[in-house]
């Protein structure tokens, strides 16, 4: 069974996945999630990037 990685790894799995398919909408939220884990706020420029793929809209209430 393959461990699941965490942190940088992570990051760099959801990265390869999206160069893969870009569309990938799991993967976008999940580095999302893990960068925000590691206080990563590159998270916020990529979420500039993917909010409308993921159907966010608005501004935050």
């Amino acid at each position: 069974m393959a461990e699941l990685k965490s942190g940088p790894e992570a990051i760099e799995a959801y990265q390869r996945a999206l160069a893969v398919k870009p569309g990938y909408v799991l993967a976008m939220v999940e580095q999302l999630r893990e960068q925000s884990q590691l206080c990563d706020w590159r998270a916020c420029d990529l979420f500039d990037q993917y909010g409308a793929e993921l159907g966010v809209t608005g501004e935050a209430a």
